[in-house]
């Protein structure tokens, strides 16, 4: 089904990115004394975009279906960032004025991850909170490492590297887990189903891909939602050893066939089970 894309609630960001693009073409063609260009043509777009933004205020606009939101919360966030664009911007002249550091290259950066600022207040959905989030980031560690010539900034850049990349890989991880018990990246229904207090949890394949450690931590998550909120859970999973450890009563199925119901002491000694999961 297509669903159509509300261009309003989106024109700051549109503008700041086709001002993203106009920069890197300038950078790429001009002559090196005409690459200062940058600087005017990148406040100009930050400036469009603020003043797209605050043409939003009092309107609430949902788009992408429903992973994009802007309401009174976001214009205000939109607007703090854009004002604090346009003072970067001011203080960096200074910066190019006293060394010509790559100017096209920094205010490319520089506004890529503005640009991820702008779609973060407005996120709705973990995918597109976490593509936001990449966009601020990514750029901030060429930018930390900018001065090529300079060891102190190689070596800010690849700390700040390495610290980014072990962060998003925890953030992805929990990200998974919620999508996993929730089955949904919506924040608005993430929200009602961890609030809404079921009676049945249903798992379909929640330990697919793990290794040995992350499969144990998965079953120790569900030990404990089942001690402490009394959850019945419904778990499909093909991974046996984990199926027995945690479960109070196995159902196996073979081709849409039931083959084996019971404790699990009883279905792991049942020979049709031995046969078709745990290898004989």
């Amino acid at each position: 089904m297509n669903q159509s894309v509300d261009t309003t609630a989106i024109l700051p960001e549109m503008i700041l990115g086709g001002t993203i693009v106009l920069v890197l073409i300038v950078d790429a063609f001009l002559s090196p004394r005409r690459k200062w260009f940058a600087m005017p043509i990148a406040f100009i777009g930050v400036v469009a975009a603020l003043v797209a933004t605050l043409t939003l205020i009092g309107e609430t606009r949902v788009t992408f279906g429903g992973a994009y939101v802007v309401d009174d919360f976001a214009v205000l966030f939109k607007t703090f960032f854009l004002t604090v664009a346009l003072i970067v911007l001011m203080i960096s002249s200074r910066y190019f004025r006293e060394g010509r550091f790559y100017q096209g290259e920094f205010y490319f950066l520089l506004l890529t991850s503005f640009l991820g600022c702008l779609m973060m207040p407005s996120s709705r959905d973990l995918l597109m909170l976490f593509i936001s989030l990449e966009l601020v980031s990514a750029p901030g560690f060429l930018i930390a490492a900018f001065r090529k010539s300079d060891p102190r900034s190689n070596e800010a850049g690849i700390k700040f590297f390495l610290i980014g990349v072990l962060s998003t890989a925890v953030m992805l991880y929990g990200m998974s887990l919620i999508y996993g018990v929730t089955g949904t990246l919506n924040l608005v229904e993430i929200g009602r189903a961890l609030a809404a207090e079921p009676r049945l949890l249903l798992l379909d394949e929640p330990v697919a891909g793990m290794n040995l450690e992350e499969k144990e931590d998965v079953a120790r998550y569900l030990l404990d939602i089942l001690e402490e909120i009394g959850l019945t859970i419904i778990l499909v999973e093909h991974e046996m050893d984990v199926v027995m450890d945690i479960s109070d009563r196995v159902t196996v199925m073979s081709f849409g066939r039931r083959i084996a119901s019971g404790l699990p002491e009883q279905v792991r000694k049942d020979p049709e089970v031995i046969r078709s999961y745990l290898g004989a």
